[in-house]
């Protein structure tokens, strides 16, 4: 699995263009290409090792049109480095180069998000959707996982357009592994993925931890998180109360 940077045209059927492109979307999908006219960072960390990063920040309602999302906070982890969302669910944050980072996007009546990345200095910029506390707790409740969660965070891997017959391994913990099924409701009885594509694991201990990816994922590139050890493996930071995102993009 080779590591992708920079920009990604994604034209998936039924999803809201942007730009003439679109972005994945769902509980914990991310990617595309966003809009212009970001805000300006503040408190960024500045410096020739640092990009500019522009957001676009939809609400994921399944069937309706993904609409901005003003007032999400985004912010570096471990690091007093945040933007908030303007009305139109813009904001420029200034990260790392070159380097695993993580950032958290949070707002009240929203669930919240730990998304990873390595941010190369000429970025493309990111969208991605956040869902209602409610929906997630919906997805929760299909798995029979209690939420808010109780000392754990989850995992949600996507692809950027539609991919049957992926798989989705957590090699070094423990977690409930579900996929998503055609109606973009989390199932515990599926063993790969559908065409409603994504998957991943709740009740996963904080830390950073590997997973294989399979099946027909086999030849996919990683689009936004960290590489694994090994080739076919990707990395995922977990974070307490938090869904953590991976994307790939596949042939």
């Amino acid at each position: 699995m080779r590591y992708l940077f920079g920009f990604v045209c994604v034209c998936a059927l039924g999803l809201v263009p942007l730009v003439g492109c679109s972005d994945t979307n769902g509980d914990g999908g991310s990617g595309g290409t966003a809009g212009t006219g970001g805000t300006a960072g503040n408190g960024g960390t500045g410096g020739a090792d640092t990009a500019s990063v522009v957001f676009f920040i939809r609400e994921f309602v399944p069937g309706v049109p993904a609409e901005p999302l003003e007032g999400v906070e985004i912010c570096e982890t471990g690091a007093t480095n945040c933007v908030t969302t303007n009305a139109t669910g813009n904001a420029t944050l200034e990260l790392p180069v070159d380097q695993e980072v993580s950032y958290t996007l949070e707002k009240e009546g929203y669930a919240s998000y730990l998304d990873s990345d390595i941010i190369s200095a000429t970025p493309g910029d990111v969208a991605v959707g956040m869902v209602t506390v409610q929906r997630l707790a919906d997805m929760y409740a299909l798995v029979m996982s209690p939420y808010p969660m109780e000392g754990t965070g989850s995992i949600f891997i996507d692809t950027t357009e539609p991919l049957a017959g992926a798989t989705f391994e957590l090699l070094d913990t423990t977690g409930k592994t579900f996929y998503r099924d055609e109606d973009l409701n989390w199932s515990l009885d599926l063993t790969a993925t559908t065409s409603g594509s994504g998957g991943g694991f709740v009740e996963v201990s904080p830390g950073v931890f590997q997973v294989g990816i399979g099946g027909t994922a086999g030849s996919c590139e990683l689009f936004r998180g960290w590489p694994g050890d090994v080739e076919g493996n990707i990395k995922v930071p977990v974070r307490e109360g938090y869904l953590s995102r991976a994307i790939l993009v596949c042939p």
